[in-house]
């Protein structure tokens, strides 16, 4: 099949990801300062640095040399570019086709750009919520019973070691992976990396560390959030500035924060009195970008696609900006005339990634909640 020599394709592209981006929560809640390498470089992953230590703020003296501070250290994590989609769209006539590229409102690109926007945003949304720092979010938490910690991070139920009892006091949950769980009414919380049974998982520090915590007996597990609680108007505003309590200890900036929650918890935040709407989108009758207002330093965002259900409870994830660093790459663009028929074909190569380093995890939160 013969590729056109004309730029139309890149053009349907350009104007997809301009409406893209003027819609999805993704640009608002990631950072992107790696996507240049991406997009220019071909490459399917890019690397992301992290600052892993405080610089050193010295008293200064006069006629004294300033003391040299040695290179504090850095983390190199790779973003893959891992998703992979296309689109390869027939239109029986050319000139049809161009119409719809060059007619910025057509619903041809409205379609391709919300189509994109399911994909990426529920990607993104995703990878937010698996990737929270243990003891950073809020839930209805699971206190059952006594266990014991191995030296090792094996966590089994049994129970009363102490005295010799054979109990098994469980049931430990599937849900409970990747949540965080403490065995010190929450001082010290752990990441729940492996889920073996209803009486046995396996822990890590928060950063996915092996776990340090020392073998400890007859301890009650507290894993937090691994149960929805029932969000209302009256109780809500309190959840949210815990969220932003749990970013504050841990020294993120509280510029740039963001909680994207499913649009029934959104009805919910609206009827705080503490709620801040987005008062021209709101005059104009637009939600750009899933915006809609502001409470405690948030900017708060709705989206159908955060992980969850109505039964079950919805995982409402945000942060800081630094949180989750995404890329995305437009890698092919062209027109092309199929052989045997008369017609014009779009075909164009979406890829995409989204990371959150270790280090970084500490910049989310995410509230479990169902109304």
């Amino acid at each position: 099949m013969p590729i056109l020599p004309v730029n139309i394709g890149e053009k349907f592209a350009s104007r997809t990801l301009k409406k893209f981006y003027a819609k999805a929560v993704t640009p608002e809640i990631t950072n992107t300062e790696w996507e240049s390498i991406a997009a220019q470089g071909g490459t399917d992953r890019v690397h992301i640095l992290s600052f892993l230590n405080d610089v050193t703020l010295r008293s200064y003296a006069d006629a004294t040399d300033m003391t040299v501070e040695s290179w504090l250290g850095d983390t190199e994590d790779d973003l893959l570019l891992d998703q992979k989609f296309y689109f390869n769209i027939e239109v029986p006539d050319y000139d049809k086709f161009v119409a719809y590229v060059n007619d910025i409102d057509s619903n041809l690109l409205e379609n391709a750009a919300a189509i994109l926007q399911q994909k990426i945003d529920s990607f993104v949304l995703q990878s937010a919520t698996n990737s929270v720092k243990a003891g950073h979010m809020i839930g209805s938490d699971y206190i059952r019973g006594s266990c014991y910690i191995a030296a090792t991070g094996a966590v089994t139920g049994c129970g009363g070691l102490l005295d010799g009892s054979a109990t098994v006091r469980g049931p430990f949950v599937a849900d409970m992976i990747y949540r965080g769980i403490s065995f010190d009414s929450g001082a010290t919380w752990y990441r729940v990396s492996a889920y073996t049974s209803s009486s046995s998982i396996t822990v890590t520090d928060w950063n996915g560390s092996t776990y340090s915590g020392g073998a400890q007996y007859d301890k009650v597990p507290q894993a937090q959030a691994t149960v929805c609680k029932t969000s209302t108007s009256s109780n809500i505003y309190a959840d949210i500035v815990t969220l932003r309590s749990y970013l504050v200890t841990d020294n993120i900036p509280t510029e740039g924060l963001w909680l994207t929650v499913h649009p029934q918890i959104g009805a919910i935040i609206r009827q705080c009195t503490q709620y801040i709407p987005a008062v021209t989108k709101a005059y104009e009758n637009v939600v750009e970008n899933g915006i809609i207002g502001y409470i405690s330093g948030f900017k708060i965002l709705e989206s159908a696609l955060v992980q969850g259900d109505a039964t079950n409870g919805w995982y409402n994830p945000g942060g800081h900006k630094s949180f989750i660093t995404f890329a995305h790459s437009f890698k092919e663009s062209r027109i092309v005339k199929p052989e045997g028929r008369f017609a014009t074909r779009y075909q164009g190569l979406n890829v995409w990634g989204a990371k959150t380093p270790v280090i970084r995890r500490k910049a989310g939160v995410a509230l479990f909640a169902k109304v």
